[in-house]
């Protein structure tokens, strides 16, 4: 073994914390749980009001309990936090309910804001079992996602200034940004006499210039991060994207979005690390839904929708690739706590390197001994490559990486 290799080992095992331990009773059999928790990994959101961001959410959640089903690790979901984005969900699912068209269009435009913050948690847990010892272990992984009210990121006067610096604190900390935006206000395309009065109108309900500032303030606190995020989420977009040719706007919007946003991408890949990625991606929340007409009053500036229902086209469409996207995160984390996995296999298969590291396995006495640690790092290899699984299960063809 090299020195180099002994100082990227030892840098590696300093990360690890020490794990916590606790005493349970199992079918009447005492058993010793050890976890080791990693740093979270924080989300931010950024989008003015009635976007649909706690539509994302509780779409995004729900994909999560009903598709992905991992062999080596399990999805723990804050029971608190699954019952309200359940709730959320029931109000969307009310609006695929409606018996007319006039129903449909009364409940979305009554579906009712965010007001101030909430944070939505859930954690990966990796399981071993050391039957002999009747032990357990756990690695865990939490996330952190904030859902805040659309009126902060407008910086709007009347928000509380204690929840803005909430949010900018949470944004600072966040690897993952992820702006939602209304496609439908970049789509439907009124008759108007005033075109440069309306399209005034939809950057300001996008609330572009706040969403660029808000992108430009969490690119520049990411300088020292490794492989940040951000996506784009087009909402309301169902029936642009669809598997019939002649109704297919899905090229359309992307165009819509790219040249609406084309400052702020600028801006982001400016200010932030070169290993940025950035991708964009429809979302089916409402899901059988259609913006039937779209009427803009040149003296109020306002704009009016109508909406009328249809068949359902792609359920889910989008969720995989923000999932899969935010557990790429993940994996990347793990790797950046423990190292390449196989390569500590290899180093511990041979004896000779094993002697001489075993001081700087003590650091994590939990996995103590050469089965133990061997089991620990083909566990996070599983992790890894379940991970990648879980990433490449939706592929949507509309999803692009910019």
């Amino acid at each position: 073994m090299t020195e180099q290799e002994y100082k990227d080992l030892k840098k590696v095992f300093d990360k690890v914390k020490s794990p916590v331990e606790k005493k349970m009773k199992i079918q009447g059999e005492e058993i010793t749980i050890k976890t080791t928790t990693l740093d979270p990994i924080r989300i931010a959101m950024a989008a003015p009001r009635r976007t649909g961001k706690t539509s994302l959410l509780a779409t995004i959640f729900r994909y999560m309990k009903e598709h992905i089903t991992p062999n080596t690790f399990e999805i723990v979901i804050n029971e608190d936090d699954d019952n309200k984005v359940q709730e959320y969900a029931n109000t969307l699912q009310v609006i695929k309910n409606a018996k007319t068209d006039d129903d449909v269009t009364k409940k979305i435009n009554n579906l009712e804001a965010s007001n101030g913050i909430q944070s939505f948690k859930f954690t990966i847990r990796f399981k071993q079992t050391n039957d002999a010892k009747k032990t357990i272990f756990w690695i865990e992984l939490p996330f952190e996602i904030m859902d805040v009210a659309g009126g902060i990121v407008e910086n709007d006067k009347n928000q509380d200034a204690n929840k803005r610096e909430e949010f900018k604190a949470h944004l600072d900390e966040s690897s993952i940004l992820i702006v939602p935006f209304d496609s439908i206000l970049l789509m439907e395309k009124p008759i108007t006499n005033d075109r440069e009065k309306l399209d005034d109108f939809v950057s300001r309900r996008l609330s572009i210039n706040n969403i660029e500032d808000w992108c430009i303030e969490w690119a520049k606190t990411r300088k020292n991060d490794r492989h940040p995020k951000v996506i784009f989420v087009a909402m309301k977009s169902e029936t642009y994207h669809t598997n019939k040719t002649t109704a297919d706007k899905s090229s359309r919007c992307f165009e819509e979005f790219n040249s609406k946003y084309r400052d702020t991408l600028f801006k982001l890949k400016e200010h932030a690390p070169t290993d940025l990625k950035i991708t964009y991606t429809p979302l089916e929340t409402l899901g059988c839904v259609k913006c039937n007409k779209s009427l803009f009053d040149d003296e109020t500036e306002q704009m009016v929708y109508s909406f009328i229902k249809v068949d359902s086209i792609q359920n889910y469409l989008g969720a995989g690739i923000i999932l899969g996207e935010i557990f790429e995160r993940a994996k990347m984390q793990i790797k950046d706590t423990y190292g390449d996995a196989q390569t500590w296999i290899k180093a511990i298969k041979d004896m000779s390197w094993f002697e001489k590291i075993k001081h700087l396995l003590d650091t994590i006495s939990a996995y103590w001994n050469e089965d133990g640690i061997l089991d620990f790092f083909n566990g996070i290899q599983y992790i890894e490559q379940e991970i990648d699984s879980i990433a490449a299960k939706d592929k949507c063809k509309y999803a692009r990486t910019i």
